[in-house]
């Protein structure tokens, strides 16, 4: 944010911890407030990237304050306290924004005119263990993403939610499979990690008649397409063995900074007064669906 100063002036940070914020402040000379309220009150718009369950405090106090709202997902830790947050938000005419920061990857960008017709999602999201996080489960963390994908691909209610998961280091769950069903007949079988021995951050996005594969984590891009007797037997946990088997057309992708892009977006929206592409209602959309992934694996709700 600093090296952009043209996205906002950086009027400063607060760090709950006094000496991180002190060597922070020192290294990039920018101001350090002594507590939230004092920073909150200095600026037009805050980001809000503390852990998880701090975020409801933090962000309820700068919406109440008048202050624009980027904040970093899974937004908050319930539903309950995302409606709140849309209610203020709604109330004193912000502008917010939920990090979503995949929807800005210069390869999901490239490929997204080729996803207009979704049949099928297969994701995959590895990522090798990082104490940073565990705070909530792999769902909120890591799976949070593809959910917020998903939902923007397939226009379509969700109507039924199988779930498998378990803990593997403290009592959070630490990988997760999911399978959800659309109203439209649309699927997406979602598998996250985050005590695995590589990251990989794969999907792959099925229509009628064509194959789209994005590696978000390499920023490639590519394209097959098929006839549709293929791909109407295609189950979304066989995808990845038939595409291995294909041979995929690159997609041009244009490299961007996809965290500068999703402060350009929060910015623009601020400045134009318009609606944000990411505002809390689609972080509370996602954080719903992942509630019942959840509720799945604890074998209490498997239906939306």
């Amino acid at each position: 944010l600093k090296e952009n100063s043209n996205v906002f002036d950086l009027i400063g940070f607060y760090d709950q911890n006094t000496e991180t914020a002190q060597l922070v402040s020192e290294k990039y000379n920018i101001p350090s407030f002594p507590n939230a309220i004092e920073l909150i009150q200095a600026v037009d718009a805050v980001l809000i990237v503390t852990p998880t369950n701090q975020h409801f405090e933090a962000a309820l106090s700068a919406l109440e304050n008048g202050k624009h709202l980027f904040l970093e997902k899974p937004m908050v830790e319930s539903s309950s306290e995302a409606l709140r947050l849309l209610e203020v938000a709604k109330d004193k005419h912000l502008h917010t924004q939920v990090g979503f920061v995949e929807r800005f990857n210069p390869a999901f960008l490239a490929a997204a005119p080729l996803l207009q017709k979704v049949k099928t999602i297969d994701s995959v999201r590895h990522a090798i263990f990082n104490p940073r996080g565990m705070d909530v489960s792999v769902v909120l963390d890591l799976m949070i993403h593809d959910i917020d994908i998903c939902l923007s691909l397939i226009p379509s209610k969700i109507i039924e939610i199988k779930a498998t998961g378990s803990a593997v280091i403290g009592q959070s769950i630490d990988t997760a499979i999911a399978e959800l069903i659309f109203e439209n007949g649309a699927q997406a079988r979602l598998s996250v990690s985050r005590v695995h021995q590589e990251n990989k951050r794969l999907s792959y996005f099925a229509s009628n008649d064509s194959v789209v594969k994005v590696d978000f984590l390499e920023k490639k891009s590519s394209t097959f397409s098929f006839s549709p007797v293929l791909n109407s037997a295609l189950k979304p946990n066989e995808m990845e063995h038939v595409i291995k088997s294909l041979e995929m057309t690159p997609i041009v992708v244009n490299p961007s900074n996809a965290l500068l892009s999703e402060l350009l977006s929060f910015e623009d929206s601020i400045r134009s007064n318009e609606p944000s592409l990411l505002g809390l209602k689609y972080g509370a959309k996602a954080l719903e669906v992942a509630e019942l992934i959840m509720a799945a694996i604890n074998e209490k709700k498997l239906y939306a």
